[in-house]
């Protein structure tokens, strides 16, 4: 299953922090899952040399989808036509349509009512992995959290 992070949780993930729920995403996708990047994300990813390391670990492990840029910004340019975001971050929503990823692990509040939204990811909808006590599930049984507003598949 295709997880997407958000620049906005790398600090967590690699500074000082020492995150134990994104600890515990990041073992699952070495072990299970895979990180799906591409355009912008990829960018902003590959920024901080130590979550760039995971990157490419997970490359070299195949654990890791990278999307066309140019596929992206084909889905960009639909999206803005076509569809009304709340948040600033269209790459990351193109993303997910495009890859099938449904997991996604931010803290932007805007970002998460337009992925969890029917109209704009469904099928199954998209999810929002926030810490490992409340939605481990989403990662082990590969079900869409009903606490986030979402369906079982």
């Amino acid at each position: 299953m295709g997880v997407i992070i958000d620049a906005n949780r790398t600090g967590d993930a690699i500074g000082k922090k020492n995150d134990p729920d994104l600890d515990f995403l990041m073992k699952w996708i070495r072990k299970s899952g895979y990180l799906v990047i591409g355009g912008k994300l990829k960018m902003e990813l590959s920024k901080p040399q130590e979550f760039k390391n995971f990157i490419a670990e997970l490359q070299r492990a195949g654990r890791l989808e990278v999307i066309d840029d140019d596929k992206i910004e084909a889905e960009i340019n639909w999206l803005r036509m076509n569809v009304k975001l709340f948040s600033n971050d269209n790459h990351i929503i193109a993303l997910a349509r495009l890859s099938g990823a449904r997991i996604l692990c931010t803290l932007d509040q805007k970002l998460i009512k337009d992925f969890c939204n029917r109209d704009i990811i469904d099928s199954p909808r998209g999810a929002v992995y926030r810490n490992k006590k409340t939605h481990a599930h989403l990662l082990r049984n590969n079900v869409q959290c009903q606490k986030c507003r979402t369906r079982k598949r």
